[in-house]
């Protein structure tokens, strides 16, 4: 019996849907489940300038390690590795 066609991939295909440069669906919900956590924090009282202000640089050091884990490629020349792949 004859076989079919064999279909080879490559290694570098990755099954996650791209939006926006190198940045998946679930990139982009991961920011935003932080962003809503942040929002959520920055809501709850107390509201002094102070404490407000220090609530607000806690988020955005908070964000900014969440975009970092995101976005950093441990090999460049292999986009569907991911950092966040080797941390769960």
């Amino acid at each position: 019996m004859k076989k079919g066609k064999e279909f080879i991939f490559p290694e570098n295909v990755d099954k996650d849907y791209g939006i926006w440069k190198d940045y998946t669906l679930k990139d982009f919900g991961y920011a935003a489940l932080a962003g809503l956590v942040g929002l959520i924090f920055i809501a709850i009282p107390p509201y002094g300038l102070i404490l407000v202000l220090i609530k607000i640089v806690i988020v955005v050091l908070a964000m900014t390690i969440v975009m970092a884990i995101l976005t950093i490629r441990p090999v460049a020349a292999r986009k569907n590795i991911k950092v966040r792949d080797t941390m769960v």
